[in-house]
Parts: C-alpha cells; sequence; structure tokens
C-alpha cells in the first residue's frame, strides 16, 4: 500500500500497474492479486488506510476545528493527491465513494459537542478542504 500511496500520487493511478507497484514493493505482482484481488481493491485498501491516519491525527494531534485540516492535509500530500487524480479522471469514482471519511468525521465532530448539522457541515467543509 506504500508503493501505491507514492506511485498514485506521483502519477495517475491509471497510468500505473500493479506490476510496478509490486516492483516498487519488493514482491511478486501475483501477491498482490493474491491479497487484493485487483488494482481498485488495492486502491481502494491504500486510501481506506491513508483515510483512518488522517482521521486520527485530526483527532490525536490537532482537534476537530476547520483549521487545522490544513496542518493534517499537509502533512499528508500523497492522499490528496491521488484522491485528485482519481476525482478529475473520473475512472475509479466509485472506489473513491467507499471512504468513510465524511461518516467518521461527522460522527467524530459530533462528539466535540455540535449539533448533527453543525457536525454535517463541519465534515463537509473538511472534505471540500481535503
Amino acid at each position: 500500500m506504500t508503493a501505491t500511496e507514492r506511485l498514485c500520487a506521483e502519477r495517475s493511478p491509471a497510468q500505473v500497474s500493479v506490476r510496478e507497484i509490486a516492483d516498487e514493493a519488493g514482491v511478486n505482482h501475483g501477491q498482490v492479486h493474491h491479497y487484493f484481488g485487483s488494482k481498485e481493491e488495492l486502491i481502494v485498501a491504500t486510501l481506506e488506510r491513508i483515510e483512518a491516519a488522517f482521521i486520527d491525527q485530526m483527532g490525536e494531534e490537532y482537534g476537530f476545528e476547520i483549521s487545522s485540516v490544513v496542518h493534517v492535509a499537509a502533512a499528508r500530500p500523497a492522499f490528496n493527491q491521488m484522491l485528485a487524480w482519481l476525482i478529475i479522471e473520473g475512472t475509479h469514482l466509485k472506489e473513491v465513494r467507499r471512504l468513510k471519511m465524511g461518516q467518521a468525521l461527522g460522527r467524530l465532530f459530533s462528539e466535540t459537542g455540535r449539533s448533527d448539522r453543525e457536525a454535517i457541515v463541519v465534515a463537509t467543509q473538511v472534505m471540500a478542504i481535503v
């Protein structure tokens, strides 16, 4: 997943092959298919891992304020670049839609005492910034 993140941040995920990812990771490309099934599932797993770390970092280090998103996003440029490639191309939108960031952030923001509506608005703003 680290190799996927690095390569898909440098250039479009559509231009990156499973064989390149496997070479970057130092494994056989068959192992990638064995563990993830497809390139799309590998991309989803990579995005979910980065997304979970993003959400955790916001809560642990910065708190759940809009201004903190800039700091967290700056620390994870590969996630932003990878997401941008996927959205711009539109080739993996179903994988992007599987991300739970908006829902997870909404729950976390509501735990800070905000109303459900406020939590949804803040979570949406965070997603837009990212």
